[in-house]
């Protein structure tokens, strides 16, 4: 489960980090858009992550880690794939909210590894998690430079989201984590001693 959790987290990385080193260049020479307007852009993104880091939290541990790891990934996915082909500014917002999605379900790889692992080992848990993030961002803006580079910025984020959606998939088939701890637990809690 682990050695899933973090090839899917290193694989994934790399379309994010590719997509991000090059997200203020898309708004300016796609958009236009000014220095300012552009870092308002970037904030929406933790206007909505504030809020769905508790949602998700909470949901996760009614339904279990690995449903919300796969719909953070596809959401995060579907942000880039429509950053490659927004028509407008409204449409980028759409993608920014979005984003903030794929941000908050980081926070569920993190409650998974407090499920897999026991306490003494989590620290070297949490530690690997980081490190499969860490060589995502090595490999993935040298690609998406070479792409934008030879065919252009909206085609990074097109690639990007491919990475991160089929992170998603990989989660989904591959990923054997524990379902719904929290409702097991209550379960097992309200159930009546044996006799």
């Amino acid at each position: 489960n682990l050695v899933v959790l973090y090839a899917c987290v290193a694989f994934g990385s790399v379309g994010g980090s590719m997509g991000m080193q090059f997200y203020a260049n898309h708004l300016d020479e796609t958009f236009g858009m000014s220095k300012a307007w552009i870092g308002r852009m970037m904030g929406l993104a933790a206007v909505v992550e504030i809020p769905v880091i508790i949602l998700l939290g909470r949901a996760s541990d009614r339904l279990g880690r690995k449903p919300l790891l796969v719909f953070s990934s596809i959401a995060a996915g579907a942000r880039y794939a429509l950053l490659g082909v927004a028509p407008s500014l409204v449409w980028i917002a759409v993608a920014q909210a979005m984003w903030g999605l794929g941000l908050a379900g980081s926070i569920v790889s993190v409650a998974l590894i407090t499920d897999l692992v026991k306490p003494s080992a989590r620290g070297t848990a949490m530690g690997m998690l980081q490190l499969a993030g860490a060589f995502g961002s090595i490999v993935g803006p040298p690609i998406g430079g070479y792409i934008a580079e030879n065919v252009g910025l909206p085609v990074v984020f097109r690639v990007a989201s491919g990475f991160l959606v089929l992170s998603g998939v990989a989660l989904a088939v591959f990923l054997r984590a524990p379902d719904a701890p929290a409702q097991s637990s209550s379960s097992s809690s309200s159930s009546p001693p044996s006799t």
